[in-house]
């Protein structure tokens, strides 16, 4: 479901959609359902993307945690593996996703409070009861696990191995909490056996950078982004989400 999205831009969007002949304008509906990893260079999967852009953030040395200035550090990866959509360009054109975001921050990784606003989102009708079951498990996994590095992966195997056999779910729905498993795995490795003593900040660092992803899905925000600019826009903001998450909670 959407939150507060401006629906007027999706009738534009699906009126263009509908009378376009020409293959480079926005995906239809039926190719939004198709993997994003057309939107990927060199068959890069979302986490290596989200990995990238810490490391961006932190070799560059930057001293300001300012949300605009760790969005433009975001544009500029994304630019790098030549996205034709950045991450500044979806939140320009909608605000919610940048209110749900700093609301996001302020728990800190906080698994109690992220899954509390997650049941929130449930209990609005903004999420569906699908998504809330898988952001609420993977979110789990990190409190039971996170900082375990075998049990932690062991864990998210059996998560993708439910998702993938779970034939209720549509292609993109599956697409989507994969990358945010991926995301969880990619960012485990990247605080835990990277960079051990960046974990003391927060409880649950890695779970912050996982629950930007979750937020994005499960806000509808993925899916404005894939109407927005196709299959980059949608990858933009997941991959986006989570890594200004994990940047802003590691402050």
């Amino acid at each position: 479901m959407f939150r507060k999205f401006n629906l007027g831009f999706f009738a534009i969007v699906l009126t263009l959609i509908s009378c376009s002949t020409d293959s480079n304008d926005l995906q239809t509906s039926e190719n939004t359902d198709q993997s994003n990893s057309m939107a990927r260079p060199n068959n890069m999967t979302a986490g290596e993307v989200h990995n990238n852009m810490l490391d961006r953030f932190y070799d560059s040395n930057y001293n300001s945690f300012n949300f605009e200035d760790v969005v433009n550090v975001i544009d500029e990866e994304l630019i790098v593996i030549k996205s034709p959509v950045t991450f500044s360009s979806v939140l320009e054109e909608n605000n919610q996703i940048q209110q749900d975001l700093k609301k996001l921050v302020k728990y800190e990784g906080d698994i109690d409070q992220i899954n509390a606003f997650f049941t929130q989102l449930r209990d609005d009708g903004i999420s569906t009861p699908e998504q809330y079951y898988y952001s609420k498990k993977l979110m789990n996994i990190h409190k039971d696990y996170e900082g375990n590095i075998k049990s932690f992966n062991s864990a998210l195997d059996n998560y993708e191995n439910e998702i993938i056999a779970d034939n209720n779910l549509s292609t993109s729905f599956k697409e989507n909490f994969l990358d945010a498993s991926s995301i969880s795995r990619f960012s485990h490795q990247f605080w835990y056996e990277n960079n051990l003593n960046s974990t003391s900040r927060v409880s649950h660092i890695a779970g912050a950078d996982t629950a930007g992803a979750l937020t994005m899905i499960q806000t509808g925000a993925v899916t404005y982004g894939s109407m927005f600019g196709g299959p980059w826009g949608g990858f933009a903001v997941l991959v986006g989400g989570a890594a200004l998450s994990s940047i802003m909670a590691a402050n």
